[in-house]
């Protein structure tokens, strides 16, 4: 890791909870917040206690302190000087691999923490959705009689439809990332939580950048074209049927061959430049 990096994703809550894991496991600290106070009670007169505006009398003065110890401090500091921290502990006891060869990407497992740089790009199926609705729109500017779809369509509606559906996968999805070939036979697959993004998502696209995270899975030898990162959600089977309406080429500036690769999945708390 470089000495000064910009951070365009963090994941806050993982990056804290990892950190604390660590510090516990291999520090042998508890996290305990211990209160401790100090009380004070003393007798003094009056004209002490209000500079000679009484007199006569005394009164009764009790002073509390109190101070709250925390154990693992660094946890509540900024999530930046916590990952900076985990990363130190990860790499002081050799759990973060650092991957810059294709021999030591074949040796990842599942459950390794791995640190690699390399060009992601929004999925191409996200790419296809959002030409998809970029085209209908400028249809109905420029041709709004005509509809590509053909008269079977309610074109006002399924625009309406795919608009509502790429908001939901960008706002209560992950959005998936996928990056360039890596050593000509890996391609890792990111999952990036909107909420945790310090960029808009735009400013990921065709970026080189280090992410930070733990393998989810590895796939071997799956074709690019059958890899289907939003089958749940049934994406590729609405648009294989807009395809069959239409003449439209989806695709023409997206490109998928029959290229075999290893697809590895990583969740990241860290992408940064």
């Amino acid at each position: 890791m470089s000495d000064v990096f910009i951070p365009l994703y963090v994941n806050n809550d993982t990056i804290v909870s990892m950190y604390k894991i660590a510090f516990i496991r291999f520090r042998e600290i508890d996290v305990t917040a211990n209160r401790r106070e100090i009380i004070i009670n003393t007798n003094m007169p009056l004209s002490e206690l209000t500079c000679g505006k009484i007199s006569q009398g005394t009164a009764f003065v009790q002073v509390l302190q109190g101070f709250l110890n925390l154990t693992l401090e660094e946890v509540t500091a900024c999530p930046i000087t916590t990952f900076v921290k985990l990363h130190q502990l990860l790499t002081e006891f050799k759990l973060l691999k650092n991957i810059t060869t294709i021999q030591a990407l074949e040796k990842a497992k599942i459950g390794d923490i791995i640190q690699i740089s390399c060009r992601i790009h929004k999925s191409s199926q996200l790419k296809k959705l959002q030409n998809l609705i970029n085209t209908l729109e400028i249809e109905s500017i420029l041709n709004p009689q005509e509809n590509l779809l053909g008269g079977k369509v309610d074109k006002s509606a399924l625009l309406n439809f795919l608009k509502d559906t790429y908001s939901s996968l960008e706002d209560n999805h992950c959005v998936e990332y996928i990056s360039e070939p890596l050593f000509n036979s890996y391609k890792a697959i990111i999952h990036l939580e909107s909420k945790y993004l310090n960029a808009y998502s735009q400013c990921l696209e065709n970026k080189y950048v280090t992410i930070v995270g733990k393998v989810n899975s590895i796939d071997k030898e799956v074709k690019e074209h059958s890899k289907d990162l939003y089958e749940d959600l049934g994406l590729k089977l609405m648009e294989n049927k807009l395809l069959a309406l239409t003449e439209y080429d989806n695709e023409k500036d997206i490109v998928e061959s029959d290229k075999i690769y290893n697809y590895m999945e990583i969740i990241p708390i860290m992408v940064y430049v």
